[in-house]
């Protein structure tokens, strides 16, 4: 998560690096099978299918994160229009005294 927040803090892109780096998103339709741990076949397909349910994931724990931080810079916006308008309206009295 901390690659990812300094990537994007770099002007990167961290879900399309995280794609270049696992290979996914490539229009490459060959089906390669390779023996997994267990002594089974998998085909190189479903190992993409998952990576990519991965990176969905981590896409979507990024949205949220920024979406967070949105409302976090909203809520300190609207705390500080609230102050200046307060602000103002004792300047106002003040100059109609």
């Amino acid at each position: 998560m901390a690659y990812m927040g300094a990537s994007y803090y770099n002007g990167h892109d961290p879900i399309q690096q995280a794609k270049d780096f696992f290979h996914i998103g490539n229009d490459d339709s060959k089906e390669a099978v390779e023996p997994s741990e267990n002594g089974t076949t998998e085909s190189k397909t479903d190992n993409v299918v998952s990576g990519e349910a991965e990176l969905k994931e981590l896409e979507l724990k990024t949205l949220e994160t920024k979406l967070d931080n949105c409302r976090e810079e909203n809520e300190k916006q609207e705390l500080l229009i609230e102050s200046l308008n307060k602000e103002i309206s004792r300047l106002k009295q003040k100059a109609g005294e």
